[in-house]
């Protein structure tokens, strides 16, 4: 065994997220580790920031999300999954500064869908915390690799584009990017 590749896409997508940032095992160095992550709802963030556009944002208390249709509070927003706060057992393992250190790290792929940009898909997360990271999956991809590039600046984490997708895992894993990114 020279390589494990760990793939997901969609909800598979958001856990390999996590575990790219949580797991123990990448550590043990005999056999190196890659994670592809495939047009995830949202993904873990490192701190109380979050990128909205271009801009890194630093929220001192709840952030207040005001669209046309409704004004709220959310006070969760920074709580795992989204963030670090009230992990669970198994992420608790690790201290936050250690699961940045690490995740910053790991070799991490991530496919945006270039179309994957349905508000109104009915699997996409519409919870407040997810909306803060941008309003479709390939928005939140674009948020998250630029807070990378803000926050965790030493890593060397691909972003990749594919053209004409949604959200479609077969798509995704079919296209030439998808197969370079597992079988590079």
């Amino acid at each position: 065994l020279q390589e494990i590749v760990i793939i997901g896409h969609s909800a598979g997508g958001q856990f390999v997220n996590r575990y790219a940032a949580g797991n123990s095992v990448d550590r043990a160095g005999k056999v190196s580790m890659r994670y592809v992550v495939a047009n995830p709802s949202s993904y873990l963030y490192f701190d109380s920031g979050r990128v909205i556009g271009n801009k890194y944002v630093v929220y001192k208390e709840n952030p207040f999300i005001k669209t046309n249709l409704f004004e709220l509070t959310c006070p969760s927003y920074n709580d795992y999954k989204y963030g670090l706060e009230d992990r669970n057992s198994y992420m608790k393992k690790t201290t936050s500064s250690r699961l940045k250190r690490q995740y910053e790290s790991r070799k991490v792929s991530y496919l945006l869908g270039e179309d994957d940009i349905d508000f109104f898909d009915a699997d996409l997360d519409k919870g407040c915390a997810a909306e803060i990271q941008g309003l479709n999956r390939k928005m939140r991809g674009e948020n998250y690799f630029n807070y990378l590039k803000e926050k965790l600046s030493n890593n060397k984490h691909k972003k990749i584009i594919v053209e004409d997708v949604g959200h479609s895992g077969r798509l995704m894993f079919n296209s030439p990017e998808g197969i370079q990114a597992i079988f590079k």
